[in-house]
């Protein structure tokens, strides 16, 4: 961690501590159903339009992994954030 990281965590309210713990793990399982559901779905969002002349699996797939590759950086960020208040 840096110094400034730890200074803000000092600033926390150890009284609202345990508020922010579990409002921080409501979100993040709501956080987590959202990605499932997306996930369950993806045929149907971002799957091949039959419409569209050029519309390959190739692109589909791409589209899934556009979506997909920040979906799990914001998670893994979240998550590792959401440790550290249970940490500190």
């Amino acid at each position: 961690m840096n110094p400034t990281t730890e200074i803000l965590i000092a600033l926390i309210n150890p009284a609202a501590l345990p508020a922010l713990q579990i409002a921080g793990g409501v979100f993040l399982i709501i956080y987590l159903l959202a990605g499932a559901y997306i996930f369950r779905q993806r045929r149907q969002l971002f799957g091949r339009d039959p419409q569209v002349e050029h519309d390959t699996e190739a692109a589909a797939h791409t589209r899934v992994a556009v979506v997909l590759i920040p979906w799990l950086g914001v998670t893994t960020v979240l998550f590792v954030e959401w440790l550290g208040l249970w940490r500190n």
